[in-house]
C-alpha cells in the first residue's frame, strides 16, 4: 500500500513536466527542468507567454537547494509532494523576481507559493462540489493557437502526445476562473450605499494639488563624460542669473531648452502632484509663484522650473463621478467577497504545511533574466 500512487497525483506529476521531450536536446537536464515548468505554467496563464518562453533562453545562477520534504503539504487529506511543488514554485518565482533576490526573500515566496497550491487545490475542489465545469471551448481555442503556431516545428510530434495533460491543466485554470467569476458577482447598490461609499472613500474622488510649470532644460547624454555634466551646469546657472537679471524664461526657453516644450517658451502645462521626482517637487514646494528653481540635477541633464501658478486639490462632486464610483464599489465589493470565499474555505479545511522549518538555513540563488 506504501508504494501505490494515486492517479490524480501522479497526472499532476505529468503536468509538470510535459514538455521535457521537447527540450532534451537542447538543454542540460538541470536547464530542462527548469525551461519545462516555465513553458508549462505560462501555457496556463496564457498562450502568449508561451512564446516568449520558448523563445528567450534562461539565464541563472544557482547553488545546491535546499533540501525539501517529501511531502509539503496535506489537503484534506490530500498530498502535495515534493516533484510538484518544485514544478509550481518554478513558475511562481519568475513571476515575483526577475533580477534575483535574497535568500530571505526567497525563504518567503516559498512559503507565499505553497499557500497558493493549497489555496488553488482548495478552490478546484469546491468547483468539483458544485458542479463548476471549465470552457471546452476557450481550452480549444488555445489548443488550436499552440497548433497553428508551433505545428511546423520539428519538436511538435513530441509535444503532440503531451496535449491531453496541458488541455486538462488548462481545464483547471478554467473551472478556478468561472468560479471566482461568480464569487464576485455584485448586486447594484442602492443610493444611500453608494453614496456612502464615495464618502467613506473621498481621496479616490479628488483630484490632487496641480501646478502649472515651465522648464529649461540643458540636456546631457547619459553616456557623456564628466566634463559635459559640468558645462550644462554652469550654462544652466548662467542662465538662472540671467533671469534674477530680468531675462524673460520663456525667451531663453525658445533659445536654449532641449526639452519638447521649448517652442512654447517652456510651457508643460499642469501638472499633477506625484507625477515629478521628489526632489523636483521639494523644489518647486519651496517656490512662490512666478519664482524659478535653481539648476536641478534630472536625468536628462540640468533643468530650471518655473512656477506660473498653483491649484488646489479638487473634490469632485458625487453626480460628476457616480459612474466612477460605482465601477470601483462593484470592484473593491467583488475582491472582498472572493477574500471571504478562500477565507472561508480555508477555514473549514484540513491543511498541513511541512515546509517552514526546512529553509530556515537555505542559501540559495533565484534564476536571472
Amino acid at each position: 500500500m506504501r508504494h501505490q500512487i494515486h492517479f490524480s497525483k501522479c497526472h499532476r506529476i505529468l503536468q509538470a513536466h510535459i514538455i521535457y521531450g521537447l527540450l532534451s536536446t537542447v538543454f542540460t537536464r538541470r536547464l530542462v527542468r527548469f525551461a519545462v515548468v516555465m513553458l508549462v505554467c505560462n501555457l496556463v496563464a496564457g498562450i502568449g507567454n508561451f512564446s516568449v518562453a520558448l523563445a528567450e533562453p534562461l539565464k541563472f545562477e544557482r547553488v545546491s537547494p535546499p533540501e525539501i520534504p517529501k511531502v509539503v503539504a496535506l489537503v484534506n487529506g490530500e498530498e502535495i509532494d515534493r516533484e510538484e511543488f518544485e514544478a509550481f514554485f518554478a513558475n511562481y518565482l519568475r513571476k515575483k523576481l526577475y533580477h534575483g533576490g535574497s535568500p530571505e526573500r526567497v525563504h518567503q515566496l516559498r512559503l507565499d507559493a505553497i499557500k497558493s497550491m493549497v489555496q488553488r487545490r482548495l478552490v478546484l475542489a469546491e468547483a468539483d462540489h458544485l458542479g463548476i465545469i471549465g470552457s471546452e471551448t476557450d481550452v480549444d481555442a488555445q489548443i488550436e493557437m499552440l497548433r497553428k503556431r508551433y505545428g511546423k516545428s520539428p519538436q511538435w510530434h513530441a509535444m503532440e502526445a503531451r496535449l491531453p495533460f496541458i488541455r486538462e491543466q488548462l481545464l483547471d485554470s478554467s473551472r478556478v476562473s468561472a468560479l471566482e467569476k461568480e464569487k464576485r458577482i455584485v448586486g447594484p447598490p442602492d443610493r444611500d450605499q453608494l453614496l456612502g461609499f464615495y464618502r467613506d472613500n473621498i481621496k479616490l474622488f479628488t483630484v490632487p494639488r496641480r501646478q502649472h510649470l515651465a522648464v529649461i532644460l540643458i540636456a546631457v547624454h547619459p553616456g557623456a563624460p564628466k566634463e559635459d555634466l559640468q558645462t550644462a551646469e554652469q550654462l544652466a546657472r548662467d542662465l538662472f542669473a540671467q533671469l534674477g537679471n530680468g531675462d524673460e524664461f520663456a525667451t531663453l526657453a525658445k533659445r536654449h531648452s532641449k526639452h519638447a516644450s521649448a517652442e512654447k517658451g517652456g510651457d508643460i502645462g499642469v501638472v499633477h502632484e506625484g507625477e515629478l521626482a521628489k526632489d523636483v517637487q521639494a523644489a518647486i514646494d519651496a517656490l512662490q509663484t512666478h519664482m524659478v528653481t535653481e539648476p536641478i540635477r534630472v536625468l536628462e541633464g540640468y533643468a530650471l522650473f518655473h512656477l506660473q501658478r498653483r491649484l488646489p486639490s479638487k473634490v469632485r462632486a458625487f453626480s460628476d463621478v457616480r459612474e466612477r464610483a460605482l465601477a470601483i464599489y462593484r470592484r473593491n465589493t467583488g475582491e472582498e467577497q472572493w477574500q471571504n470565499f478562500l477565507e472561508a474555505l480555508q477555514a473549514r479545511a484540513n491543511v498541513t504545511i511541512n515546509l517552514a522549518k526546512h529553509f530556515s538555513k537555505a542559501v540559495e540563488k533565484v534564476p536571472l533574466q
